[in-house]
């Protein structure tokens, strides 16, 4: 039995279990990541129900709530602060109200985003590696998604930093200074931002002809706590290090207070550098150098690409280029020592 033709883009959008947009996208031609089986889905419904594209497009256009959502693991890391401070900009500036969600309120619901949360807008920022990437598919069928700060294998929307290159500016300055056994913190290597770091560290290496050595990398989470732990870790290891890359700022403030507790001096005995910069990092004892990434523009640049996505223009991902070395008080030239401290 066909349907009249009252019915509504969002009735068809939720029986086929997807985004109004998505169903837009497919019956316009336009080019949209779903799944085949997805596809194939609302194709059939659409036969079914003897929808027609231009009425379609109409009520996309009535449908759309003029509202974005972001999802960050939580809003204590000041990384996402600056994030989320572009990304409400941008969103200010193009007319949409942006809803930021923290997966700590996951523990309280069964879905890493409410439907009552997808309901309400119209596209969704995922700037937290947290969520499987199978997660991160199965959404894509439901709203027009943009990854931040992340990289998922299949899906080609996301706005990340030149990680890479962020890290291998921070190793060289590290190799300017006189070090050679450098050791690295990185963030979990199942996510892109781990690989693209550790992949800088290994290059800004490379490039002077000094071997990695494993015994001085601990892969660890993107968190004070993790950083604590994997400082403690490189304490034990058989090659001394005389300099860190840590992966991010949390991670090197809980690498700095480790440093505090065994009674190693940053940077007369360990000089740190790291990714990311917030004010906190020159409040800190000593101030920590690091390389600021652009993380305020990925966040502009997150919402520009999802409100494309939105209006039907699909755009593959962007990497946001501009790396800046902050010098400050926990990196210095390195001089080799008779007494060296040893905690084996």
């Amino acid at each position: 039995m066909r349907c009249s033709k009252m019915v509504t883009l969002k009735e068809i959008a939720e029986r086929a279990g997807v985004h109004p947009s998505v169903i837009s996208k497919v019956v316009n031609g336009k080019p949209v990541s779903i799944r085949d089986d997805t596809r194939n889905r609302i194709l059939a419904l659409l036969k079914e129900l003897n929808y027609q594209p231009n009425k379609a497009a109409q009520n996309l256009k009535k449908g759309s709530n003029r509202a974005i959502g972001m999802v960050v693991p939580d809003f204590f890391n000041t990384v996402y602060a600056e994030i989320i401070h572009g990304a409400e900009n941008m969103a200010a500036q193009l007319e949409y109200t942006l809803f930021v969600y923290s997966l700590k309120q996951k523990e309280l619901q069964d879905d890493y985003l409410p439907r009552s949360i997808k309901q309400q807008i119209d596209g969704i920022l995922i700037a937290s590696s947290d969520i499987d990437d199978s997660d991160v598919l199965a959404l894509m069928d439901e709203l027009p998604l943009v990854l931040v700060n992340r990289l998922s294998k299949g899906i080609d929307s996301y706005v990340v930093a030149d990680d890479s290159g962020g890290a291998k500016k921070a190793v060289a300055h590290l190799l300017e200074l006189g070090h050679t056994q450098i050791a690295h913190i990185s963030g979990p290597l199942y996510t892109g931002t781990g690989l693209n770091r550790f992949q800088g560290y290994r290059a800004a290496l490379n490039e002077k002809d000094i071997p990695f050595h494993p015994a001085l990398m601990v892969e660890a989470p993107y968190s004070l706590v993790g950083g604590y732990n994997a400082m403690n870790e490189l304490f034990k290891a058989p090659v001394q290090p005389t300099a860190l890359f840590a992966s991010n700022l949390l991670v090197a403030i809980g690498a700095l207070k480790a440093c505090n507790e065994h009674n190693i001096r940053v940077p007369d005995d360990l000089s740190i550098v790291t990714l990311h910069d917030a004010e906190i990092a020159a409040m800190m004892t000593p101030a920590l150098t690091t390389v600021k990434l652009p993380l305020y523009e990925m966040g502009e640049t997150a919402v520009k690409q999802l409100v494309s996505l939105i209006d039907e223009n699909h755009k593959k991902g962007t990497v946001v280029e501009g790396t800046e070395l902050i010098r400050r008080g926990s990196t210095k030239k390195w001089k080799r020592k008779k007494n060296s401290y040893s905690l084996l």
